[in-house]
């Protein structure tokens, strides 16, 4: 299974982000103002279930290997835990290349484009690129944004 980086890392902004909620939260409830009007959600019992995104790879570190449920094994805390449900899903990538036009790799050039071509020629539908290149510290522009296949 594959996971996207947005979705890793948006799921540790909105983890980040639920703590400082219910962190203010704490600290208004300590003040004296007024009730919020639409105060989150509380769950009334916690989920026994935690949903897990794995990559699996092999040694060489390639990834997009078949494996079966049974041959996959969750351990917390020393302990073994169940895996109720398995399922194989693709999901789209993000990610950004970026250029160096400094003139150090100007002898790499071609390849490094073309490098480049053949990466973003792999997309499949729903992933996106970010085209960034850099001459300097302080000459750092944005080709392309995000752009999906």
């Amino acid at each position: 299974m594959k996971t996207s980086p947005h979705s890793a890392s948006g799921c540790l902004l909105l983890t980040t982000f639920s703590v400082m909620l219910w962190a203010s939260v704490a600290v208004s409830q300590t003040t004296n103002s007024p009730p919020m009007l639409n105060p989150p959600p509380v769950a009334a019992e916690p989920s026994p279930f935690v949903k897990l995104n794995v990559i699996v790879t092999d040694a060489a570190g390639h990834s997009g290997l078949e494996i079966k449920k049974e041959e996959l094994s969750i351990i917390e805390d020393g302990v073994p835990q169940t895996i109720s449900h398995f399922a194989k899903e693709d999901w789209p990538v993000s990610y950004a290349l970026l250029m160096d036009n400094s003139g150090s790799l100007r002898f790499l050039m071609g390849t490094i484009v073309s490098t480049g071509v053949a990466l973003v020629s792999a997309n499949r539908a729903g992933d996106e690129t970010l085209l960034v290149r850099f001459v300097s510290n302080d000459k750092i522009e944005t080709v392309q944004d995000f752009t999906a296949s």
